[in-house]
């Protein structure tokens, strides 16, 4: 009974262990000044994802002696061959990504969303080319399109922005070359992913199998018709001359 207990109360321990777990902070930090940089971070603990320090490798003809064995087309078994696999059609396919993303993937998306913390600490863009017509009208795209991000992220999660002299867009006219500047950070808890993936995925198996039901019942009510029709030609009588 002992025993028992024990190994009750550890794996009890384990799973709580787990949990506090996913409740800790996920940091991403995107940096860019000319090259990009990703770290990604937990408590004090701070991982460079890119670029990845590159290992020094032995010899490079070690890798030229280690050759892929040619493979020849492998033959068919009769039973594969005369397998036919029933293609979906393209009305039933849009159906059902269309419903994928209405049921699935948006309720996740908006969940996520919603405790999905992004911070812009910098972004500076300053538009330059050789010619000033060309940088006035990139300029202005730039400037539209850098409110038009903010405006959708501000609807879709937790934004905060810098300070307004490392946030905005700037006209180049002195210098020949753009140049980016920015500093991002995302964070968020792996629970929140968790309680939005579990009813996401219990909601596709269910709408998957309510398409294959559907496509099923259609399959054979056509072939029940088609057989109908054959039985009717069979029965009428041939005309004598």
């Amino acid at each position: 009974m002992k025993e028992f207990l024990i190994i009750l109360f550890s794996i009890l321990g384990l799973l709580f262990l787990v949990f506090l777990l996913t409740l800790l902070l996920i940091r991403i930090r995107i940096l860019y000044d000319g090259d990009l940089r990703v770290k990604i971070g937990v408590l004090f603990f701070e991982y460079t994802l890119y670029p990845k320090k590159t290992k020094l490798k032995k010899t490079e003809s070690a890798g030229k002696k280690k050759k892929k064995r040619k493979t020849g087309p492998q033959k068919r078994s009769a039973e594969e061959i005369g397998e036919k696999k029933e293609k979906k059609s393209f009305s039933e396919m849009i159906g059902f990504y269309t419903d994928l993303t209405k049921e699935v993937l948006l309720p996740f998306a908006e969940k996520v969303g919603k405790k999905l913390h992004v911070t812009v600490r910098k972004m500076q863009i300053v538009i330059a080319t050789e010619d000033a017509g060309k940088t006035a009208v990139l300029y202005g795209l730039a400037v539209s399109g850098l409110s038009m991000l903010f405006e959708l992220l501000r609807s879709t999660v937790i934004l905060k922005v810098g300070k307004d002299r490392d946030i905005g867009v700037r006209a180049g006219f002195d210098v020949t070359e753009t140049v980016c500047m920015g500093d991002v950070r995302i964070a968020l808890r792996p629970f929140t992913v968790i309680a939005a993936a579990v009813p996401a995925l219990l909601k596709y198996l269910s709408l998957k199998q309510s398409h294959q039901s559907s496509n099923t019942s259609g399959n054979v009510s056509t072939g029940i018709s088609g057989r109908e029709s054959e039985e009717k030609i069979c029965q009428t009588p041939s005309k004598t001359n």
